[in-house]
């Protein structure tokens, strides 16, 4: 995944986009920003709490950024990153 160290100056959209890559093909759930608490930002939350603790810098957007990012995400950056996390599983599987 491309993670940052140090400060963002926005939102990293592609980290998010790999992010929800990674919580549909584990849970087998669509990702969704609708919800406050719902599963998605509650995934993006331990996600970034994990991430701070290794060091590197991550914000997870507002539910409602999310909400109305989650269509571009979903026709731009979620196949490329789903791609490349089959290709991952697809080597560790070897």
């Amino acid at each position: 995944f491309p993670l940052r160290q140090g400060r963002l100056d926005s939102t990293d959209w592609r980290l998010i986009a790999a992010l929800l890559a990674l919580y549909e093909t584990v849970s087998g759930k669509n990702a969704s920003g609708t919800q406050e608490n719902g599963p998605t930002m509650r995934f993006l939350k331990a996600a970034q709490v994990t991430l701070v603790d290794c060091g590197h810098a991550f914000a997870i957007p507002k539910h409602d950024a999310l909400k109305t990012q989650i269509r571009e995400l979903r026709h731009c950056y979620l196949p490329l990153e789903k791609r490349a996390l089959a290709e991952i599983i697809s080597v560790k599987r070897d």
